[in-house]
């Protein structure tokens, strides 16, 4: 534990003022603070957090920041289909049982058929982390 939190600590302290502000409108679930240091060339880079990759979307589903969650896709056009370290959002989504962001990036135009690098779905994530109702969500979803 005392090793997560120095990571933590570590790579906090290596983040440029805007990118601590980034992280502290995520984990505050603040969108006049993920407004004021979001810009095109940020919106969908992948971020390496303790040896794993994440854009803002997928650390919003993660830490489960429905606002900033909503604003990214509303506001932003972040791209829904990004994949970092191997998932897209929806597959994200998928791995933490978000049932409602599902729905959110289904509707907004997430491509359900969309191939991880290791040619994995977002029907295999569902199947892998036993997820029956976004499994269904996901087979009655009209393409």
């Amino acid at each position: 534990m005392k090793k997560l939190l120095v990571l933590s600590v570590l790579f906090v302290s290596t983040l440029s003022y805007g990118q601590r502000q980034m992280a502290e409108a995520l984990k505050t679930d603040d969108v006049a603070l993920l407004n004021q240091n979001i810009n095109e060339s940020n919106k969908n880079n992948c971020l390496e957090i303790k040896g794993s990759e994440y854009n803002l979307l997928s650390i919003a589903i993660k830490i489960d920041s429905k606002k900033v969650f909503k604003a990214l896709i509303s506001n932003h056009s972040v791209d829904l289909d990004k994949v970092c370290e191997d998932k897209t959002p929806l597959m994200y989504a998928i791995k933490y049982g978000r049932e409602d962001m599902v729905s959110e990036l289904l509707s907004a135009g997430a491509n359900l058929d969309k191939k991880s690098r290791k040619g994995k779905t977002a029907i295999y994530y569902a199947e892998k982390y036993d997820q029956k109702y976004i499994l269904k969500i996901l087979n009655g979803f009209n393409r």
